[in-house]
């Protein structure tokens, strides 16, 4: 059996390890909410294998977009599916750790940050074994408070933070924010079902913005267990393109 899959994803071509790291519907939902200008510099902080950012490059390719990874495989995955993509120009792949970043290496501060960060504390609940996937979920390499501070370091004044983080931290995500005079200015909740509670949280935030936070309808993505509901279709089919050839990973944070 290959260690690898070439999953089609609209017009993108993913590879990605058949075991370990493999991205869920979340980086999708997120991307979705996000609405790049032409010519903005985009940072995408623990990218993985690129999948947000080659989802982003695909919605404004006017862009320039620095997704940084810190796990060798991933990063050499990153490269991998940009180019594949013909994307060189568009994005770049920084092998480094994303605490070690700094406006100048990023040639200025940088108008966005997107970031689908690890969800759980390190001492959380079952530690995945795979390396990947530990990284993935756990906050081993950084913590909430610490890339919300990097976020504000690297952000310009009225930049966007653009994250998704489990709906049971909302207020520790709020608040960390807040600490780092990123203002939450929109809120959605990611809902199962429409009985189901709350298990994500889209937000976003703007660095030194007055207070004022929108809270959008939630996103309701299962109209039955087996049945994705009309916004989820759009998200996961998005201009009738066909989605993954294998079923997207259902489980919160396969990352």
């Amino acid at each position: 059996m290959s260690p690898f899959t070439t999953d089609s994803l609209g017009s993108l071509q993913i590879k990605q390890h058949s075991k370990g790291y493999r991205f869920s519907i979340d980086p999708l939902l997120l991307a979705w909410h996000i609405q790049p200008r032409p010519g903005e510099h985009i940072l995408d902080p623990g990218t993985g294998c690129g999948i947000l950012s080659l989802l982003l490059a695909r919605k404004q390719q006017n862009l320039r977009i620095t997704a940084v990874e810190i796990q060798p495989e991933l990063a050499a995955l990153a490269r991998h599916n940009v180019q594949e993509n013909q994307m060189g120009k568009t994005i770049e792949i920084l092998e480094t750790d994303m605490r070690l970043l700094s406006q100048k290496q990023l040639c200025g501060p940088v108008d966005r940050i997107v970031i689908n960060p690890p969800y759980y504390r390190q001492n959380c609940g079952r530690t995945n074994p795979g390396s990947e996937k530990a990284t993935a979920r756990h906050e081993i390499h950084i913590n909430l408070e610490e890339w919300t501070k990097l976020a504000a370091s690297l952000l310009k004044t009225g930049g966007r933070l653009h994250c998704i983080f489990p709906a049971e931290r909302c207020a520790e995500l709020l608040c960390a924010m807040n600490l780092c005079k990123i203002t939450p200015k929109n809120i959605r909740n990611v809902h199962s079902t429409a009985q189901s509670p709350a298990s994500l949280v889209l937000a976003e935030g703007i660095l030194g913005a007055g207070h004022g936070c929108s809270l959008a309808p939630p996103l309701i993505l299962y109209k039955t267990p087996d049945t994705y509901s009309d916004e989820a279709r759009q998200i996961l089919w998005p201009e009738n393109e066909t989605f993954l050839h294998s079923p997207v990973d259902r489980e919160t944070k396969s990352k």
